[in-house]
Order: structure tokens, then C-alpha cells, then sequence
């Protein structure tokens, strides 16, 4: 119970490298602890159709190992992919409810750049 507001601007879907990662649950379970009673977060995370999922490995039911990535920086990282909204929801709803949805929706010089971006109130 330590901010009033959080905010994971295109980080919280990074599980770690190689064969060993967290699990996402247990990042939501740390914005809920840091969180004050009537706190909120603010989250980004990319759609399926994002660049960055492109070529990549399914490892396990909504985690991915990144394949060939164009910038070379996230080679080899395990991402957690989220299929839609229902998907995000379920994930944070333990802790969380209210949420509110917005979508980035940039096709810029060929490069595919969908997010989510959503907020949401600790219960």
C-alpha cells in the first residue's frame, strides 16, 4: 500500500529469458501489494497483432519465446501474449475491477503497433 496510482507502460508482459520466467500472475499480485486501497493502474500491453509477436515460439497456453526480433533487443525473451480484452480482464479481475479500455491502432513506415492500453481500481 505504497502509490496511489501505477503505471506499466509496455514492460508488465515481459516473463524473463531462456526456460526460466515468472509467471504473470505474480506481477499483478505485486501491483495489487504496492497499490493503496483506493489505488488504480494504468497498463499498456500489446495487442496479438503487434510486431513484436510476429515469428515468435509458443511456449505454453498465453506465453511466447521471441524469434528473430527486428530490433534485436527482445531475442529471446518470453512475453506473456494476451489473445483480447476478456483475456487482459481475466488476468487482473482477483485484484482489481472498473476497468476502462483504449486501443493504439499505428501501421507506421510497415511496422504494426496495436495496444491495448487500459486502467482499472484495487478491489
Amino acid at each position: 500500500e505504497f502509490c496511489d496510482i501505477l503505471v506499466s507502460w509496455n514492460a508488465c508482459y515481459y516473463m524473463g529469458f531462456d526456460s526460466e520466467f515468472s509467471e504473470f500472475f505474480e506481477h499483478v499480485q505485486e501491483f495489487s501489494r504496492v497499490i493503496k486501497n483506493t489505488g488504480q493502474i494504468i497498463v499498456s500491453v500489446p495487442m496479438k497483432s503487434n510486431f513484436i509477436y510476429k515469428n515468435v515460439e509458443i511456449i505454453k497456453d498465453g506465453y511466447c519465446f521471441v524469434r528473430n526480433d527486428p530490433y534485436k533487443v527482445r531475442e529471446g525473451a518470453i512475453l506473456r501474449m494476451f489473445q483480447d480484452k476478456i483475456d487482459l480482464i481475466s488476468e487482473f479481475e482477483k485484484y482489481f475491477y472498473d476497468f476502462k479500455f483504449a486501443e493504439i491502432r499505428d501501421d507506421f513506415f510497415g511496422q504494426v503497433n496495436h495496444w491495448f492500453i487500459f486502467s482499472a481500481e484495487k478491489k
